[in-house]
């Protein structure tokens, strides 16, 4: 804006000077009085021209700024979506860490328990063993996927983590544990 303001400053003083550029008093226009237009036309159109080129001056920083803040923004969010997704990916391992002991443990009573418990007992044990390798797989999936898919995988495997849990729990209850 001080540019266009020392633009429009300039233009005023070219005014008032304009007549004083020529020593001759003749116009430079004929029909001009003492020459004086010839001066200020030129002192306007080179204000013009300053204040055209201020402008796209202007233009330039402003659009330049704008790529470096969309730029900062976009690294910005990849970070925090990069962290996000460590996070998830943390839960989930420490999840399967604290659930693989559990089913052991469950196993070894399965293994002991009567037969009319391990025929209840048995598919609730398969089906926790099959989910905990889903589980893991999909917190595979989850480490490799990529920006734009990556809570979308984090939410299946929340899903399939409660699924787990709630399995564990109910073969718990079979097995008395």
């Amino acid at each position: 804006m001080s540019k266009i303001h020392t633009a429009l400053v300039l233009i005023s003083c070219c005014g008032l000077l304009g007549g004083c550029s020529k020593e001759d008093n003749t116009p430079s226009n004929p029909g001009t009085k003492s020459g004086q237009t010839g001066g200020v036309g030129d002192a306007l159109k080179n204000a013009g021209q300053d204040v055209q080129k201020s402008a796209e001056d202007a233009l330039d920083q402003s659009k330049k700024a704008a790529e470096e803040a969309a730029a900062k923004a976009k690294a910005d969010l990849a970070a925090k979506a990069a962290e996000m997704k460590a996070k998830a990916v943390a839960a989930a391992e420490d999840e399967l860490t604290q659930l693989e002991p559990k089913l052991q443990e469950l196993q070894t009573k399965l293994d002991a328990a009567v037969p009319q418990v391990k025929a209840l007992a048995q598919p609730l044990m398969d089906t926790a063993k099959q989910q905990f390798k889903a589980v893991g797989d999909q917190v595979t999936a989850l480490k490799a996927a990529g920006a734009d898919s990556w809570e979308s995988v984090s939410k299946e495997l929340t899903s399939a983590v409660e699924g787990l849990r709630q399995t564990v729990s109910n073969l718990a209850s079979k097995l008395g544990a």
